[in-house]
């Protein structure tokens, strides 16, 4: 399952209902933050597509609605138990996965100046 987060103007049209109305509901508590929409940052609100559309059938009955929001919060990645192929991969990162060390691939404690001595030098 993979959730869309849409802006105001797109939450809008497949809702129909007016930007307004979504942010007095969201101000008022109606939906939640982290459930129903995310904060990006100070000006951009992303909506939960689908978690609206559910409530908005579901409003007069929040056990239905909860099991929405539980299948929704199983399937996040965070909340998931890793597979055994995931597991592995991490025990054996393969050998063209991102250097992550910070050292920009170098052994530790090697001088830069060492790492390319073999580099000849125009005259």
């Amino acid at each position: 399952m993979v959730t869309r987060f849409v802006g105001k103007g797109e939450a809008s049209r497949c809702l129909n209902l007016s930007d307004t109305t979504l942010k007095r509901y969201r101000l008022q508590g109606l939906l939640v933050e982290g459930i129903h929409w995310v904060r990006l940052n100070s000006r951009c609100i992303r909506y939960n597509l689908d978690l609206l559309q559910d409530w908005i059938q579901n409003r007069h009955d929040p056990k239905a609605h909860q099991k929405a929001i539980d299948i929704y919060q199983a399937n996040l990645l965070a909340n998931r138990e890793p597979n055994e192929s995931e597991v592995l991969a991490n025990v054996n990162p393969s050998p063209t996965s991102r250097d992550r060390s910070g050292n920009g691939g170098r052994e530790q404690g090697k001088p830069r100046k060492e790492r390319f001595s073999h580099w000849k030098t125009a005259p």
